[in-house]
């Protein structure tokens, strides 16, 4: 076989690996490409053979296989977002609403996840857990503590009514609060979220 196609396979393995490299630090990326470049020279002499470049590049290993090897090492998260990160998010903000079990659901996936940080995890877990479904809920109670009336009496007695006292507004006030920050911050952390795992490399 000839030594065009040798350096074809070569050159390839390189675009593969340029491309999949670029989830690293700038740093790191060049040092990466360098190291496989150098190891490439070494192995493979002019005129080498095609079975021969075959094997160098079997035994260097899939370029995306190095990279996430190499990501791992660094502790770097990868910045991609796929179909698991996106469910993620989905489940994290309304997971609740499916007898929480989504929403726990969702927090596996996101730890499971290398599209953010163990500092972006911490903060999407422990904000809102639950998700929406708590400020639904709180709604939902709330809007139960509100003036009960019942009437008493019978045949020749008089009709007496009986109110219990509803919520204070000071209470109500609070309440309220509380309701629209456990609707906005599910939310908001939803968008966090996606923000980060849209972001470029560092």
């Amino acid at each position: 076989m000839s030594t065009t196609t040798s350096q074809q396979l070569v050159e390839n393995y390189l675009r593969r690996l340029r491309k999949a490299s670029r989830e690293l630090p700038r740093e790191e990326r060049g040092e990466l490409r360098a190291q496989i470049e150098e190891h490439l020279r070494d192995a493979l002499p002019d005129g080498a053979s095609e079975a021969t470049t075959r094997t160098a590049l079997e035994r260097l290993g899939d370029p995306t296989e190095l990279v996430a090897e190499h990501l791992d090492r660094l502790g770097v998260p990868a910045r991609r977002a796929g179909t698991q990160e996106w469910a993620a998010i989905t489940l994290l903000l309304i997971g609740g609403f499916i007898f929480v079990a989504g929403w726990i659901v969702g927090v596996v996936l996101l730890w499971s996840s290398r599209a953010w940080t163990a500092r972006e995890k911490l903060i999407a877990t422990l904000l809102v857990p639950g998700g929406l479904a708590v400020g639904v809920w709180l709604g939902l109670f709330a809007g139960t503590t509100s003036i009960q009336c019942g009437s008493s009496g019978g045949p020749g007695r008089p009709t007496i009514t009986h109110c219990t006292p509803g919520p204070s507004t000071l209470h109500e006030v609070l309440v309220s609060a509380l309701f629209v920050a456990l609707i906005i911050a599910p939310i908001g952390t939803a968008i966090f979220l996606a923000r980060r795992a849209r972001r470029p490399p560092a």
